[in-house]
């Protein structure tokens, strides 16, 4: 008996431009604070990186499902967490990487 299974992680060349786009928006978010700051904030406390990678994650969900791309990735047999999985993970990961680079920005 042959069973189908909903992968989570769908094939990286499908979900190249949500990585993409999900960079994009973290670049958006990152200038919006800045210039609500008045150019003062730069680097972002722990906690406010998880509610930042958390915001992203939910504007992508709403751009997928805006572009109707969670019903093509679902006719896929792709999860429909993926997508905002990835945007959660690549946002997450970006501000680890800010959050490392010596020199760069003083705490």
């Amino acid at each position: 008996m042959v069973t189908k299974t909903r992968p989570f992680w769908p094939q990286p060349f499908l979900l190249r431009h949500v990585a993409v786009r999900a960079a994009v928006v973290w670049i958006l978010l990152h200038g919006i604070i800045f210039a609500v700051s008045g150019g003062v904030v730069i680097l972002l406390a722990w906690r406010a990186s998880v509610v930042l990678a958390v915001v992203a994650a939910w504007l992508g969900y709403v751009d997928e499902k805006r572009r109707s791309e969670l019903l093509f990735l679902g006719n896929l047999g792709i999860h429909r967490a993926a997508a905002p999985a990835i945007w959660l993970l690549v946002v997450a990961l970006l501000e680890i990487l800010v959050s490392r680079i010596p020199g760069v920005f003083a705490r």
